[in-house]
């Protein structure tokens, strides 16, 4: 934790491994930045195959206001770090990532969504590094994970207590009208095209 007990930003490389260093939001994205941090987002995908979108609320630095086909998800932190075991030699305690809990953290805090660990499966094909600077305007380059998982209103509950300072509405679409409404081109160009590929997939399969 930093000052004030904000929560402080992993640094990785661009596998996505950590480098040891921690910043706060406001160093990650100043203008002269180059430190890439760990993201992770997550879909909701109904036994209809619709998709689970937000609008993000008007407040949010990084689209604002924008209607995106990702239903949650962020910046990892500190909060999100494994120990996973200690070096053989000074006993040094070897830390890792936890992607998953950190998108399911990411859910409960944006959607107020449960999800177990288990649930949760992810986009391979996406997985990797990106330089969102031009598309976000300031410094912005991240390792992405993106994840999905299978949710039913009817089991579980409809959606409508969403945290307001995150987001603004939530609905369901199928993956033809998130290409109608060019709804995945309010994303980072390369990563968007990918991530329509694998939700018309993931949608054929779950129903």
């Amino acid at each position: 934790m930093g000052k004030n007990g904000q929560p402080r930003i992993p640094i990785v490389d661009r596998n996505g491994e950590l480098t040891g260093d921690y910043r706060n939001r406001e160093e990650v994205h100043t203008l002269k930045s180059d430190y890439i941090t760990p993201q992770a987002h997550i879909l909701l995908v109904s036994p209809e195959g619709k998709i689970g979108v937000q609008t993000r609320a008007e407040s949010k630095k990084y689209l604002g206001g924008k209607v995106i086909p990702l239903s949650g998800g962020g910046h990892l932190t500190d909060k999100d770090i494994l120990k996973v075991g200690e070096t053989l030699i000074k006993r040094k305690p070897l830390l890792e990532i936890d992607y998953v809990g950190g998108v399911a953290r990411e859910l409960e805090e944006e959607l107020r969504v449960s999800i177990e660990p288990r649930e949760v499966n992810e986009f391979r094909r996406l997985r990797g590094f990106y330089d969102l600077t031009e598309h976000a305007g300031y410094p912005f380059k991240a390792h992405f994970r993106t994840f999905w998982t299978l949710y039913s209103e009817e089991e579980r509950g409809k959606i409508d207590n969403w945290n307001s300072l995150e987001v603004e509405d939530f609905y369901w679409l199928t993956p033809k009208e998130i290409e109608d409404k060019g709804i995945h081109k309010n994303l980072y160009h390369p990563y968007a095209e990918s991530l329509l590929k694998e939700i018309n997939k993931v949608s054929k399969r779950v129903k």
